[in-house]
């Protein structure tokens, strides 16, 4: 009658040590690193191309006219009434750092072959602005919960829960 009380014991007694090495690992919140996008492909005198799979070849450029793209993805979205969805990075990752690395960026789209013009600058959410000055302390390593500041931000309101 010993055997299975030890046996039992020793087993709850490993669960408990693999349960508390995968707790202490670091927490790493995942964020997909994809940009929704969505657009409206017309002919040359606006009517909306026909519904079916068109190829629109995506570009980004840390500039507003001329240089080099810094990266880009060819997609072959459907279209319903000229308007499609998709994400970018699907295709090809966005790098990590591609918004920390520059100032300003701008899409460019090359649809079934002609480029639409001029490029997009691409902007944030107003929430974005907040979070950037953020950092969260997940419960896990800290026990609490916590946001923390890094950056003075005098517009910033920061609600308390």
């Amino acid at each position: 009658m010993k055997r299975p009380v030890f046996l039992v014991a020793t087993l709850a007694i490993a669960l408990l040590a693999v349960t508390s090495l995968v707790m202490a690992q670091p927490y790493t919140p995942s964020v997909p690193n994809l940009i929704n996008f969505q657009g409206r492909l017309t002919d040359n005198v606006g009517n909306p191309v026909a519904d079916g799979a068109h190829s629109v070849h995506f570009y980004i450029f840390p500039v507003r006219t001329g240089g080099v793209s810094i990266w880009d993805e060819l997609q072959n979205p459907t279209t319903t009434g000229g308007l499609f969805t998709t994400q970018l990075g699907l295709v090809n990752l966005l790098p990590m750092t591609l918004f920390q690395d520059y100032d300003s960026l701008f899409l460019e789209l090359v649809a079934d072959g002609q480029t639409i013009a001029p490029r997009t600058l691409l902007t944030s959410p107003p929430s974005i602005r907040v979070a950037n000055a953020l950092e969260v302390q997940h419960p896990l390593t800290t026990g609490v919960p916590t946001v923390e500041a890094h950056a003075p931000c005098s517009a910033c309101q920061v609600p308390t829960y």
